[in-house]
């Protein structure tokens, strides 16, 4: 049987997906289908929306650059998705 707390988390999780599909959506022009088919997995979405936050902060781009390079072992595939999603625009 699943408890209170299960079905909470489920819940959250979906609203937390659902938040980052819309401003990932916003910000790349990505629509539901083609989001999900190069960020199928809520946690692909999740890297995707952590990518674009660093990208989009308001620190140098020295300090982007950075970022992302610490993270990188995180985000490859992200960063992967993302520009076979580009290429695919061409």
């Amino acid at each position: 049987m699943i408890t209170k707390y299960e079905k909470a988390s489920k819940k959250s999780a979906r609203r937390t997906d659902l938040k980052h599909r819309k401003k990932i959506g916003a910000l790349t022009g990505l629509n539901r289908p083609k989001l999900n088919k190069f960020f199928p997995a809520p946690a692909d979405r999740q890297k995707l929306a952590r990518l674009i936050k660093i990208v989009g902060g308001a620190t140098s781009e020295n300090k982007k650059m950075s970022t992302i390079k610490t993270n990188i072992s995180d985000l490859a595939g992200t960063v992967l998705a993302l520009v076979k999603y580009i290429k695919s625009l061409s």
